[in-house]
């Protein structure tokens, strides 16, 4: 497609900009990179769905399962007493959960880490906005 001088691409610019004030966080405004956690990170971590393979006919499907942020896609693979799900978070991301923590009903507030640590970016700027230190179930409700 030729570009047309005086145009804007606005393909590229909503590339470049951040979505909302969560995004801008999560961007190294220097060198405008995605943003990586400072801590190595133990569930392994996707921005697209890796493939998949067969689930044996012995583990229950337990894909479709909604359980904290996110969503269980499919059967990642066999782990030392269970098996590892594929789950997708809210935001996109895609990561790997042991199947006990899928079927832990106090799991509620599960979440990739990268969510995580911009949930505790969040709760760290209201304490020092207000000095008052809020749960994560109070700072889910407060409107962003």
């Amino acid at each position: 497609m030729k570009r047309v001088p005086g145009t804007v691409n606005y393909n590229s610019l909503a590339a470049s900009l951040p979505v909302n004030r969560d995004a801008a966080l999560a961007r190294d405004a220097r060198s405008r990179d995605p943003w990586e956690p400072n801590k190595k990170i133990a569930q392994r971590h996707w921005s697209a769905p890796p493939r998949l393979p067969r689930r044996p006919s012995a583990v229950p499907d337990l894909a479709g399962r909604k359980f904290g942020h996110f969503t269980v896609v499919g059967y990642f693979g066999p782990f030392r007493r269970g098996s590892l799900w594929l789950v997708r978070c809210l935001c996109g991301d895609y990561e790997t959960r042991k199947s006990h923590a899928v079927k832990n009903p106090h799991n509620c507030h599960d979440r990739c880490d990268k969510c995580r640590t911009l949930l505790f970016l969040r709760r760290e700027q209201h304490y020092l906005r207000t000095g008052a230190d809020v749960t994560i179930q109070q700072l889910e409700g407060v409107k962003r």
